[in-house]
């Protein structure tokens, strides 16, 4: 029994001279001053101990003092330092489009309602080409006209071929979709007349421009 208590308060010593050793030397990194003069009293006490000069012992103590501390503190400025946080992947934002069109919606629905026409396709491009005209150059009337009627009654006419195709009998309902790309086709027939008609005009008023200018300058001819 008597020796385990030995050995305990000898572990106890122990790690209290330890603590006390660290809490030194961390004391000494920080004050450089008390290091100096912990290394000067060391040197004075062994001048003593050997009965030499305390002065030269202290002078070269508190050096050494110094020396370790400024040692200790450059390995602590020299820790590596944290790395950095690396940064979020970037996100682009997301991509906002406009809704469709209700003149989009029935183009899609007419498509379905005539099982993929291709006649309905060919509808859908020339009535799209006659509107991108119109909005980019206003102020021809027929074309104007026949993209109000575009917009208004396709629409309209998708619609009753729903409505017509959920009550019609098997006959109706097996000859409707040739009937609805029949009349779609008639509405991008006559928008491609209306386009090539103005087409036409615009070139018959650039010739018969380009025909007076050449007559005009004729060498036989005079300006009016």
């Amino acid at each position: 029994m008597l020796p385990l208590i030995f050995f305990g308060f000898l572990f106890l010593i122990v790690l209290t001279i330890v603590g006390a050793v660290v809490l030194t030397v961390r004391a000494m990194i920080r004050r450089p001053l008390l290091t100096a003069t912990v290394g000067a009293g060391a040197g004075a006490l062994l001048a003593v101990a050997e009965a030499t000069d305390p002065a030269s012992y202290a002078v070269a103590g508190g050096a050494i003092g110094l020396a370790l501390s400024a040692t200790l503190r450059s390995r602590k400025r020299l820790a590596p330092l944290p790395r950095p946080r690396a940064a979020p992947p970037f996100a682009a934002p997301p991509i906002s489009r406009p809704p469709p069109s209700l003149l989009d919606i029935a183009w899609d629905e007419a498509a379905d309602l005539a099982s993929g026409d291709p006649r309905v396709v060919a509808a859908r491009a020339r009535c799209h080409t006659l509107l991108g005209r119109v909005a980019e150059t206003p102020g021809a009337p027929a074309l104007d006209e026949w993209a109000d009627i575009i917009r208004r009654r396709v629409p309209e006419l998708v619609d009753a071929a729903a409505a017509a195709a959920a009550d019609a009998t098997p006959a109706e309902r097996a000859t409707l979709p040739g009937e609805l790309a029949e009349a779609l086709e008639r509405v991008g027939a006559e928008a491609a007349d209306r386009l090539d008609a103005r087409r036409r005009a615009a070139r018959d008023q650039f010739d018969s421009l380009r025909g007076y200018v050449r007559n005009r300058a004729s060498p036989d001819r005079d300006w009016l």
